[in-house]
């Protein structure tokens, strides 16, 4: 008798956690996303702003390219 009172809570409780890590794992899923989203307009927008930065860079990068270039020739 006391072992059918205990069973029933007992799988209740699986089920209940079962939902937990199902929604862990939703939740993990959603901030994953949310974070590369967010790093993603974030180096979009760092972009945009700085255009002028990185056309420098990209320039000097280039140049120095050129620069072992000629050294190698």
């Amino acid at each position: 008798m006391l072992y059918d009172v205990t069973l029933p809570p007992f799988n209740i409780l699986k089920i209940s956690i079962k939902k937990n890590i199902i929604k862990i794992l939703t939740y993990q899923i959603i901030v994953s996303h949310l974070i590369t989203v967010h790093t993603v307009n974030l180096i979009m927008s760092c972009l945009n702003h700085n255009t002028i930065i990185s056309t420098i860079i990209v320039f000097s990068f280039n140049s120095n390219m050129n620069n072992t270039k000629i050294s190698a020739q």
